[in-house]
């Protein structure tokens, strides 16, 4: 959970609340925070079994392969470590690229002239497409006083 509200923090640095509460930015950064949570599960399994091999060596235990293992767990526990903190930067520059390139995702309409001069509405946005149908639906001229309010404009 730490994880996720970090995660959430770090996109929250870029991102505007609205943004982040889109179904596919939400999605990304679930998956973000459940994979470093599988990195930090890793890290403290590493983190027992180090604690357990150095009792075991406390305790008297003078195997060569416990001081092995002991400096085997030391080594992934710090490779673990930077490659979680290499992932969260990772994730820093895609949110900061990610607001740069919302505008272009998510363009919503745009106006396109064909060769007879008549204008037409594309709409990229699926979202912006259901409540155009949602609105059709209660006001069946609403597409009529668009075009015609678009005619007035040119």
């Amino acid at each position: 959970m730490i994880i996720k509200e970090t995660l959430e923090s770090l996109a929250n640095l870029y991102l505007d609340e609205d943004t982040m509460k889109n179904k596919n930015i939400y999605k990304i950064i679930k998956d973000d925070s459940d994979q470093l949570s599988v990195l930090n599960f890793s890290i403290s399994c590493a983190k027992r079994a180090l604690i357990s091999c150095m009792k075991q060596l406390d305790m008297g235990v003078n195997d060569p392969e416990m001081y092995q293992s002991v400096a085997l767990f030391q080594k992934e526990m710090r490779d673990t470590i930077k490659m979680a903190y290499d992932i969260q930067k990772k994730m820093k520059d895609f949110y900061k690229e990610l607001k740069e390139e919302l505008a272009d995702i998510n363009t919503g309409t745009e106006k396109v002239k064909d060769d007879d001069n008549d204008t037409f509405t594309v709409i990229g946005d699926p979202k912006l497409l259901n409540d155009l149908f949602d609105k059709y639906k209660d006001d069946p001229t609403l597409l009529t006083d668009m075009m015609n309010d678009e005619k007035k404009k040119d």
